[in-house]
């Protein structure tokens, strides 16, 4: 068959190439347009930070990107203590050649960080990171978390690091632990990544990572199609044959493995994949992979991470972070859509005397797809769309619901699915807010009036701040009518109010933050079903719910926030998960949790922000 095959069907099969090959180039310049968007004319701001910022005396440098695990947001670094070097070496006390890696925590986002010491010291006695190690970074993977830093030893024939350019090799180890603070243990005294040979043929040049790699960046992807996560392992090398120049030519390399403890295999043929990368700084992003280039000040991309040139981005920004690490959700829970970076921790003062640590903005986010549209850009009836958090829109009727959404250019944004007034400007707009909690509800969102033409709020009466004149105000045990609805208000166990809205022939109830709360007094769920939630109404069956669920309350052992108690006491036809704070674990477990208890009707736990949901 093979042998006979005719010329019309080798045409017909280079044609169908052909057009499957221009396909994928449409995709790929729809995705180039599209990121070029989401990077257009940004720039990187900076502040200083407390705990981990100028002292002197101290270097601190090289950040990690940044991870958060439950409240507490990581960065490691790398440390030198300049009264405890020898004088030999004070000449090193800026660089990372005689450091050892700290680490420190924050809670609001960066701004404040407790230092808490070593988070790993240098390897044993002639190992090839028995002298120093440095820019460290982290990833979680099958529940444990790698820390991986370059080491360096003392040069062959000496008692120290000499930083020469000649035969001061690097090499790329991990160690490991159970949590984020330790204790980390080395998977080997064999570093994981060394420098690839130089060139023994005069005439050729060596390869790019010849005599340096430095700088790891990790992403959890399935490389080989396997269904199963693998670690990429991006780096910065400097070519040998370069030089005292070298750290001016730097190059961005990538090497795979199945596992962090590898073996590591080099992509592109040993090839760099991204000049001008004298730091790594890289992050999923839409479906594809960003870099930041350091020495072209450039954002780059590629749509499978690793082909960066042949379609350059090449978008440049404004100010220059110096050795810049970010904060990314993807290192402690991988993603298949790349929600993007807003903010990370970079370094001052590189040359010395004492280089330190700040915190870098920029709003480098791409949208979650959103639904379907109706051919007049409208969202189809029967619709949900979960925007993260306690934020959800509801389009029911021909009116579209919006549920505390906390409306702000730089809110939350690592949690939600950024919603501006323009993508529904064509709906009957009704924006609900049960209270003012900050992640419930910002006074920006009044400003959608002037941009959305049919639209009117609802929010409690004590909200007066700012709130418009028109605004259609509600009180506990109250009913208002409006547009043909009856919105009933009930009392909340914190602040503010929950919702009971009836509309075209269905009842909606919204929780806000009407959960049981158990962080100060011990509610029982009889407690909170029979008094807490006694004035909602239970003479008309309830079509959707929204309600609190708390996975900060699970962790504490505190309850789930009322919601299978509120499953069964009153049995919604269709559920949705409230307050989730960005953890989308949870839901699925509350799921089987209600299985067990025979819940027969629909809960919908959704998994990142930007959910759609039809019923």
């Amino acid at each position: 068959m093979y042998r006979t095959i005719s010329a019309a069907v080798v045409i017909t099969i280079a044609l169908f190439s052909a057009s499957l090959s221009s396909a994928r180039k449409s995709d790929y310049s729809e995705e180039i347009a599209a990121v070029r968007e989401d990077f257009a004319n940004k720039s990187f701001t900076f502040r200083d930070v407390a705990g981990i910022g100028k002292q002197p005396g101290i270097t601190r440098r090289d950040p990690s990107d940044v991870i958060k695990v439950g409240d507490e947001y990581f960065v490691y670094y790398t440390h030198v203590d300049h009264e405890k070097l020898p004088s030999n070496l004070k000449r090193l006390r800026a660089s990372g050649y005689v450091g050892t890696i700290w680490y420190a925590t924050s809670r609001n986002e960066g701004l404040h960080w407790i230092e808490h010491g070593p988070a790993l010291g240098t390897g044993a006695p002639g190992s090839f990171d028995s002298f120093a190690i440095f820019t460290p970074n982290i990833v979680k993977f099958d529940d444990r978390y790698y820390l991986y830093y370059t080491g360096v030893k003392a040069t062959p024939g000496k008692d120290v690091f000499e930083n020469n350019s000649v035969n001061d090799f690097t090499a790329i180890g991990v160690a490991v632990a159970d949590s984020p603070h330790g204790p980390f243990e080395r998977l080997s005294d064999q570093p994981v990544l060394t420098v690839t040979p130089r060139s023994t043929d005069p005439t050729k040049s060596s390869p790019f990572d010849s005599y340096r790699i430095d700088d790891a960046a990790l992403l959890v992807r399935d490389y080989d199609k396997d269904g199963d996560p693998d670690v990429w392992l991006y780096y910065k090398g400097r070519n040998i044959d370069h030089g005292r120049s070298g750290p001016g030519k730097t190059q961005m390399g990538l090497a795979i493995a199945d596992t962090p403890a590898g073996p590591y295999t080099r992509l592109n043929d040993g090839k760099p994949i991204l000049a001008n990368s004298h730091e790594v700084m890289i992050w999923p992003h839409r479906s594809g992979v960003a870099a930041y280039a350091s020495a072209s000040r450039t954002l780059e991309f590629a749509s499978d991470g690793i082909d960066f040139t042949s379609n350059p981005l090449h978008v440049r920004t404004a100010a220059k972070p110096i050795a810049p690490g970010c904060f990314r959700t993807d290192l402690t829970e991988p993603q298949d859509f790349g929600r993007g970076i807003s903010w990370g921790i970079s370094m001052k003062n590189p040359g010395g005397p004492s280089p330190y640590l700040l915190r870098f903005a920029i709003k480098l986010l791409a949208p979650y797809p959103g639904p379907a549209r109706n051919a007049d850009g409208r969202i189809p009836n029967n619709t949900i769309w979960h925007l993260g958090h306690s934020a959800n829109l509801l389009k029911i009727d021909d009116r579209l619901f919006v549920f505390d959404y906390p409306y702000s250019t730089t809110a939350m944004d690592e949690i939600l699915r950024h919603l501006e007034p323009e993508e529904i400007r064509y709906e009957n707009v009704y924006v609900f807010a049960s209270h003012h909690h900050g992640d419930h509800h910002k006074n920006a969102i009044y400003g959608w009036k002037e941009k959305i033409p049919r639209l009117k709020f609802i929010i409690p009466e004590y909200m007066t701040r700012s709130r418009p004149e028109d605004a259609h105000l509600v009180a506990p045990d109250r009913t208002i009518e409006l547009d043909g609805m009856k919105i009933r208000a009930y009392p909340s166990t914190d602040e503010g109010v929950a919702f009971s809205i009836n509309v075209g022939g269905k009842h909606i109830y919204f929780s806000g933050d009407n959960g049981c709360w158990n962080y100060k007094t011990t509610r029982t769920a009889k407690q909170y079903i029979d008094e807490d939630l006694a004035a909602v109404d239970r003479t008309t069956p309830i079509d959707i719910a929204f309600q609190v669920c708390d996975p900060l309350l699970e962790s504490q052992g505190r309850g789930d926030g009322g919601i299978t108690a509120f499953a069964t006491a009153f049995q919604p036809k269709l559920l949705i998960p409230l307050h989730l704070r960005g953890n989308y674990k949870f839901p699925a477990v509350v799921r089987e949790r209600l299985k067990k208890q025979g819940f027969k009707h629909r809960f919908w736990p959704p998994t990142r922000p930007g959910d759609v949901l039809g019923f």
